[in-house]
Formats: structure tokens, C-alpha cells, sequence
């Protein structure tokens, strides 16, 4: 079925989400209204519709042979099925429970693969609802940084999704952004470069700049750019991109704290990277932004104190034990 043929319903996406979610809303889904007569309304929405979708279920039933009336019914009830799936494995998120979510969506999966008639032995189904799944889980996986299984995951909800929706369209668009920020995690940066700005040129277009989801590639992108950095001031520059970045991604309801955590995980190996390699005025560049994205999440945090005193060890260490003309700046933030 073609996604214009598909029931009303809505794309979910972990990427973005309600600021806050009401007893009928889903705290994992789309919020943002990208259909074209929509496009200059970016506020958070319970019932935005992917907009391939939205054009279905909207008038000229009359029209529909019975064969096509009950394929829509068919394909109704498999939406509201694949909600109540993704609640349930937000509301195992929210308890704490990711690898009870996890496998709920990984059991999703495969129901889907052997409902559709493509179960063991056969290929998997391509039906769009299964990109819906694998988008989610792939989240679900990169979160508990289980980068391999979260690869494979949304690279086949990318090859899915692109089977039903224009390359500009947004649904595209998020399932870049995850498979280029695990692909980023990885190391894999070449690949993870060119999906990332594709995803975020595509959906800053069609969501606006205040998307919680635009936020989020654009805290990648900017991460991309810091592994070319090679001065103080080039990193700096990068701050605005970065914390704005954080901020939308706190925004959302479902997941906000863990995207968040994940973000500044990402942030935390570029700098032991630099550490590994002995570059130690990149080392302390990095470190010093990090506390400062820390420091404006949340001045509180123990994960800023502990990082604090990392740092101060570190600038003792090399101030010891190297000369002073090759000790490491000691300009704090």
C-alpha cells in the first residue's frame, strides 16, 4: 500500500516528542506539523500527522471499492497496534526498564515481519509501519550504547522509509539523523557527516529551526565540526550550536534526559579521544566546552563536579611533569 493510501494516523519519532504528554497522547510522538499548509506552525502537537499520511481518510471514501475499504480498516488497526507498542515501551523507558523496552519493540518487529507474510526464511517486510519500530529501537539500542545492534536497526528503517517518502520529506530526514549519530558514535565519521547534514538541512526546511529534532542534528553537526577544530577559538565557536542543540533536545517529554546524557556522552569521547592521542591542547579545549554545555544543563550535576576535578588532575599532571612552556593552559572557564 502506498503511504498516500495509509489510514490517518501518525509517524512517531524519538527524535521528537510533546513538551508534555496528556492521558490520549503518546510521549513518542511527532509533534511537529510539517504538512504544507502547516509548514509555518512549529508548535508541539498531540495529533500531528506525517503528511503522506494525512491525506488519507480525509474524504472520497465513496469512491473506494470495498476491497480498498477494508484494506484501510486493516491497515487501521495495525496503526492503533503499533501504538499501543510504542506507549508501552516509553512507559518501561520512563520506569527505568530501556532493555524490557527494548525487547518489546525488538518482539514489535517481528511480529510485523510474520503478520505481513514475511516471517523466518523470508525477507523482512517493508511495510512503512516497520521503520516506525525500527526507528524507535534503534534510539532505544544507541541510548544504551549498543552501537552495532542500533546500527543495523536504522539502517534497515532507513531503507524502509525511503522506499515510501520523498528524500526531503521529514520521516527521511530523522532516520539519517539516527543512523548518522550512531554512525558518528562508531567512528565512521565520512558517513556520519553526510547524513547528519542532510538530515539537518532537509528537516530545519520543513520543521523550522525551533524543532526539537532540528536541535538534535544540529548538535551532531556541530560535533562533526569539532573533530576539525584546531584552534581555542574554533572550538568556542561551536557552543551556541551545541547548546542550543541540548535545549531542544530536553524539551522532549519521552526521552529528554537520556538524549541529553547521550549528547554529552558523544562530547565526553571526542575529549578522551584527544586524550588518548596525547593532543593535549585539544584535550583541554574540549574539556573546558564540556564544562561549560555541563554547566549550563545543569550547574548541580555530580557528572560536572566529577568532571571538574578531572580536569584540574589533569592540568596538575601535565603541569608537573612537563616544563612549564609545555604545560597546559591554565585558563579556566
Amino acid at each position: 500500500m502506498h503511504p498516500a493510501q495509509l489510514p490517518r494516523t501518525t509517524w512517531h519519532g524519538l527524535h521528537s516528542v510533546p513538551s508534555a504528554a496528556g492521558p490520549d497522547e503518546h510521549p513518542g510522538q511527532c509533534c511537529e506539523k510539517h504538512d504544507q499548509h502547516e509548514h509555518h506552525s512549529h508548535q508541539p502537537s498531540a495529533n500531528a500527522t506525517h503528511p503522506a499520511v494525512a491525506t488519507a481518510g480525509t474524504g472520497g471514501d465513496e469512491d473506494l471499492t470495498e476491497e480498498e475499504k477494508a484494506s484501510q480498516l486493516e491497515e487501521a488497526h495495525l496503526a492503533e497496534s503499533m501504538e499501543r507498542l510504542i506507549m508501552e515501551a516509553y512507559k518501561l523507558l520512563q520506569q527505568g526498564d530501556m532493555q524490557q523496552a527494548e525487547s518489546l519493540l525488538q518482539e514489535g518487529s517481528l511480529a510485523l515481519d510474520q503478520g505481513m507474510g514475511e516471517g523466518v526464511g523470508a525477507a523482512s517486510t517493508t511495510h512503512p509501519r516497520q521503520a516506525e519500530i525500527l526507528d524507535q529501537l534503534s534510539l532505544f539500542q544507541f541510548l544504551q550504547g549498543k552501537l552495532r545492534e542500533a546500527e543495523v536497526s536504522a539502517r534497515r528503517s532507513l531503507a524502509v522509509i525511503q522506499n515510501h517518502f520523498e528524500m526531503e520529506d521529514p520521516a527521511v530526514g530523522m532516520c539519517e539523523l539516527r543512523l548518522g549519530t550512531i554512525l558518528f558514535s562508531m567512528g565512521q565519521y565520512r558517513e556520519a557527516q553526510t547524513l547528519i547534514t542532510e538530515s539537518y538541512h532537509g528537516l530545519k526546511a520543513a520543521l523550522g529551526d525551533a524543532a526539537q529534532v532540528v536541535g538534535e542534528s544540529q548538535y551532531y553537526l556541530a560535533m562533526v565540526s569539532l573533530l576539525a577544530a584546531d584552534t581555542e577559538d574554533a572550538v568556542a565557536q561551536t557552543d551556541p550550536m551545541l547548546m542550543q542543540g541540548l535545549r531542544n533536545m530536553r524539551a522532549n517529554a519521552g526521552a529528554g534526559p537520556l538524549l541529553v546524557q547521550t549528547a554529552l556522552r558523544e562530547h565526553n569521547r571526542l575529549v578522551d579521544a584527544e586524550l588518548t592521542s596525547q593532543n593535549w591542547d585539544k584535550a583541554a579545549w574540549l574539556f573546558r566546552q564540556e564544562i561549560r554545555l555541563r554547566n549550563g544543563v545543569d550547574p548541580a550535576s555530580q557528572d560536572l563536579s566529577l568532571l571538574l576535578y578531572q580536569f584540574a588532575t589533569l592540568q596538575y599532571t601535565r603541569q608537573a611533569c612537563l616544563p612549564w612552556h609545555h604545560a597546559l593552559p591554565s585558563k579556566t572557564i
